[in-house]
């Protein structure tokens, strides 16, 4: 195949050709890198509507790599997000790389970076939800308030598969029956 910059001038310089398939690229000469959980960057594309821009999907690491401009996230602590910024480097695939492939284009690169306060803000958001959902309540009861004297924090026996993202663990508060009685 050929160059994408020969049949397209306004794509980037450090996309790579097709032939290449995979470019490790110095971050903070064109962009800084975010990386988020794909499970949270989903509902970040949700918020950012049309203000996404270029975003590397990972399959193998289940995250999403967001371009940003150099320096716009440097500093950043959001609970398993990301910098890479000046010094470090990204795997960037191809313009044409499959959504099947190991690493691939979740937002083409094309127009503009994301603008790094409106993605912090679609991340805080994101990032509150599913700290909400993933509180360690004893039981779908507890965690949804019809239990107010359930025991939170002790230490359960058996957790159990997370239902709706409320993890289910055996309670034995005498306010309800038992796990598995």
């Amino acid at each position: 195949m050929s160059d994408p910059r020969a049949t397209n001038p306004a794509a980037p310089e450090w996309l790579p050709a097709a032939a290449e398939e995979i470019r490790r690229v110095p971050c903070g000469r064109w962009f800084d890198a975010v990386r988020v959980p794909c499970v949270v960057s989903i509902g970040a594309f949700a918020r950012l509507g049309g203000a996404v821009g270029p975003v590397v999907g990972d399959q193998r690491a289940g995250q999403h790599w967001w371009l940003v401009p150099s320096g716009g996230a440097v500093g950043w602590a959001l609970p398993g997000v990301g910098v890479a910024a000046a010094g470090r480097t990204l795997l960037v695939p191809a313009a044409d790389a499959p959504a099947t492939a190991a690493l691939w284009w979740a937002s083409p690169p094309q127009g503009p970076l994301t603008d790094p306060p409106l993605l912090r803000a679609a991340l805080n958001d994101e990032l509150a939800g599913h700290r909400a959902l993933t509180r360690p309540y004893r039981s779908v009861e507890c965690g949804i308030g019809q239990h107010p004297g359930c025991r939170h924090g002790t230490t359960p026996t058996m957790a159990h598969p997370d239902v709706y993202g409320v993890r289910v663990e055996p309670c034995a508060c005498p306010c309800h029956p038992p796990a598995g009685g």
